[in-house]
C-alpha cells in the first residue's frame, strides 16, 4: 500500500472486515477476523512486579506509559510508543511467570463477533511454573476495538505451538574472536556478502571450514554470536533456540554459559551459525547461565 501509513492499513482492514469482506449479497451475521501485528515480544523487565491485569487493550497513551514502564528500554519501535490511537489500538499479552527463557505469548486467533465484541484466543508456549521468577509478554497492534473485549489462553509446547516454530541451525565455527576487532556483545546476521565480510572480519582465519567461506545467500543465512567479556576461560556462546513467530520475524535466544564479568575483558567467544535464507527481522535475546546450568552443551 504505498504512501498508505501502518496504521491507516489496520484501520481500512478493520473498515472492509466490517462490511463483510466487500462480497455482495446477505447472509447471517458471523465472527469476522482482526488483523493482529505483532509488534515485539521478548521478558519483562525483572524489577516489574507481578500484576493480576496481564491482559490489557490499550487505547489511550496513558495506558500505553504504564505498559511501558514494565519493558526493557528500547524494545517497543518507536512508532508504537505514541501511536494515533484513533487508528490503531494495542493489546498487551503478559505471562504470569515461569523458568522457562524461551517462552512466549501469542496471539492464535482474534475475532470480531456479530454482536460487535471481541474474542482474542492467547498461546503461552513453554514451560509455565507459576512461581517462576522470568515473564515473558507479546504486544500487538490491532484495528481500534470499540466493543467490549474477552481473552482466553491455551498452553502449548513446543514443537506444537500454533504461534511459534523451530527453525534448523547449523553449528560451523566456535572460539575467540580476532583479538584486535572491536568487543560486540550481540548478534550479527548475514544475509549478503557486504555483512558477511564484516562478520568472517571479527572470525580467525581457518575458523570458518571451505564449504562455507562463500555462502549462497539465496539458500542460506549466516549468524554470529559474541559473547561478554569474561575472567573464565572455558566460556563460550550457543543458540539455545531460533523460533519463527512470522513470515517476516525470528525470535532468536542466544545462551553465554560463564562467569559473567563485562568489566574485565579477559576472554571472549564466539559462535558462527548456518540458518536457512530469510526475508525479514530476527530479534534476539540473550539468557546468562553458568555450568552446570547451562541450556546448551558445549
Amino acid at each position: 500500500m504505498k504512501g498508505v501509513s501502518r496504521f491507516a492499513a489496520l484501520a481500512l482492514a478493520a473498515a472492509i472486515a466490517a462490511c463483510g469482506g466487500g462480497g455482495g449479497g446477505s447472509s447471517a451475521p458471523v465472527a469476522t477476523p482482526i488483523v493482529a501485528t505483532l509488534v515485539q515480544a521478548g521478558s519483562v523487565l525483572p524489577t516489574a512486579e507481578a500484576t493480576p491485569d496481564r491482559t490489557r487493550v490499550i487505547r489511550t497513551q496513558p495506558e500505553l506509559d504504564i505498559v511501558l514502564a514494565r519493558l526493557p528500554d528500547g524494545s517497543v519501535p518507536p512508532e508504537y510508543r505514541a501511536p494515533n490511537f484513533s487508528l490503531v489500538n494495542l493489546l498487551y499479552l503478559e505471562g504470569a511467570g515461569d523458568d522457562d527463557p524461551l517462552s512466549g505469548l501469542s496471539i492464535a486467533s482474534a475475532m470480531r463477533n456479530a454482536d460487535g465484541s471481541h474474542a482474542i484466543r492467547v498461546e503461552y508456549c513453554g514451560m509455565a511454573a507459576p512461581a517462576g521468577t522470568h515473564r515473558t509478554f507479546g504486544l500487538y497492534a490491532v484495528p481500534p476495538l470499540a466493543g467490549a473485549v474477552t481473552f482466553s489462553q491455551s498452553l502449548s509446547q513446543l514443537p506444537t505451538c500454533e504461534g511459534r516454530s523451530r527453525v534448523a541451525t547449523t553449528r560451523i565455527a566456535t572460539g575467540a574472536p580476532v583479538a584486535m576487532s572491536p568487543h560486540e556483545h550481540g548478534v550479527r546476521v548475514a544475509t549478503n556478502a557486504a555483512q558477511w565480510n564484516e562478520i568472517l572480519a571479527k572470525i580467525p582465519p581457518g575458523d570458518v571450514p571451505p564449504q562455507f567461506a562463500n555462502p549462497d545467500f539465496s539458500q542460506v543465512a549466516m549468524i554470529y554470536l559474541e559473547g561478554p567479556g569474561t575472567i573464565d576461560p572455558t566460556a563460550y556462546v550457543r543458540i539455545a533456540d531460533l523460533l519463527r513467530a512470522s513470515p517476516s520475524l525470528l525470535f532468536l535466544y542466544a545462551e553465554f554459559c560463564g562467569s559473567f564479568a563485562d568489566f574485565m575483558t579477559m576472554y571472549r567467544a564466539y559462535a558462527l551459525y548456518s540458518t536457512p535464507a530469510f526475508q525479514g527481522q530476527v530479534r534476539g535475546e540473550w539468557i546468562y547461565s553458568e555450568t552446570p546450568g547451562c541450556r546448551v552443551p558445549r
